[in-house]
This record gives C-alpha cells, structure tokens and sequence, in this order.
C-alpha cells in the first residue's frame, strides 16, 4: 500500500505552453480558405473567377491569387435570398 501525496488520476499538467492565435486575421484569403468561407469547392471558385461570375479576387505575387473578406461577404450579401424552393423556380422562370 503506497502512501503517496499524489492523488491516482490527477491530470498532469503540461509544461508546453499552447500555440499562439494570430494577432489579427489574415487580410487575404487563399482560394481553399475563401471557398470554405462562402461554403464554394475550390474548382466552382475558380470556374466562377475565368467566368467573371464570382467574388471579386485580388492579384498575389506570381500566380498567386486572394480574396479580402469585404469582397467575399459582398458577393454573399448580393446573392438572393429565397425561403422555399419553390419562390426560388418562381424567381428564375423555370417549370418545378
């Protein structure tokens, strides 16, 4: 029988201190970063960018490409809004 100070399921403490969150946000997003953002695949996103039809994107060095939050949550906010599938194939003119 030991007669130990130590209680048997104590956690132990680590000694390692936790990984520091960024001071701020980045002020870019990467295309995988923007996609998760607005709820898009990465593919749609960059089918969306040659169309013309999407987020408006920053140029990054290189081939390098972004999009600033402001530009995504413009392109969210200019989207419509429906509540019921059928208001949405009454908007668009299209038989259900």
């Amino acid at each position: 029988m030991s007669l130990s100070n130590d209680a048997p399921n104590t956690p132990k403490t680590s000694k390692r201190k936790p990984p520091s969150p960024l001071a701020f946000p980045p002020a870019v997003l990467r295309p995988a970063q923007a996609a998760q953002y607005v709820g898009l695949s990465v593919p749609t996103l960059a089918r969306m960018r040659v169309d013309g039809t999407g987020p408006e994107f920053v140029q990054l060095a290189g081939r390098g490409i972004g999009y600033t939050r402001a530009a995504l949550d413009a392109y969210v906010a200019s989207r419509p809004a429906y509540r019921s599938t059928s208001q949405r194939t009454a908007a668009l003119g299209t038989a259900a």
